[in-house]
């Protein structure tokens, strides 16, 4: 394939939004860019949209304290030093240090099962004798959690000022008071009660994302019916 055959490539001097994979039988183009690290105060570097969410999925997790992406590891143990390919070597506050790596599922399935197999019944996440972590699909790509990841790291305000976190803070310090009205901790009242009119949203996702507070239900998605938390730290 050469430059003059393939759109994409013809303009050279010029950045294109894709790269080409070598596959065995195809040239398989994915996007490449870069997202916002909070945690690590830097740009990531992405291949592919399967990379995006995996960053943003990791961005908000609660458990992830910082992380790095180092690509290649070397393990030494009693049978020797070898290299492993990681995405992800996350310090996270209740397991210590984890590597990660995504893959698809279809190139875990066992010996013998189809790819469709692999995608509709092995399980989202892989422990590996080496220790690695894997994410699949079915768990980078989980509705909820990419969505609410995408809502904390697009959709939330970039600095919120001293007064209102300390808005936010005190609405919800109130709300979570003891005998108070389980409904008025939900974003909803937290959000009315704050007085940050359409700011609010964003403050509050601003606060979950830098882990000053915490979703009650992760498991559904973040509307003004989702329960909010003071987030507890180790």
């Amino acid at each position: 394939m050469t430059a003059n055959s393939d759109p994409l490539l013809a303009k050279r001097g010029k950045p294109s939004p894709l790269f080409y994979s070598v596959h065995p039988h195809n040239w398989k183009p994915a996007f490449t860019g870069f997202l916002p690290s909070r945690k690590n105060k830097e740009m990531i570097k992405y291949r592919g949209l399967f990379h995006r969410d995996a960053i943003m999925v990791i961005e908000a997790d609660p458990d992830v304290v910082a992380y790095a992406t180092p690509g290649m590891l070397i393990r030494s143990d009693a049978l020797g030093s070898r290299r492993l390919k990681v995405t992800f070597e996350a310090t996270t506050s209740s397991r210590g240090v984890v590597s990660i790596k995504i893959r698809r599922a279809s190139s875990l399935r066992p010996i013998g099962a189809s790819a469709a197999a692999a995608d509709d019944c092995g399980p989202p996440v892989w422990m590996t004798p080496d220790g690695l972590v894997i994410w699949t699909e079915a768990y980078v790509r989980d509705p909820v959690r990419l969505a609410n990841a995408e809502a904390l790291m697009l959709r939330s305000h970039p600095e919120p000022s001293e007064a209102q976190i300390l808005a936010a803070r005190t609405a919800l310090l109130i709300a979570t008071a003891p005998g108070a009205d389980a409904e008025a901790a939900r974003l909803g009242a937290l959000r009315s009660a704050s007085g940050l009119g359409r700011e609010s949203l964003p403050v509050y996702l601003a606060l979950i994302r830098d882990g000053e507070m915490c979703l009650g239900d992760p498991a559904r998605l973040i509307d003004d019916a989702m329960p909010i938390r003071l987030a507890v730290r180790p």
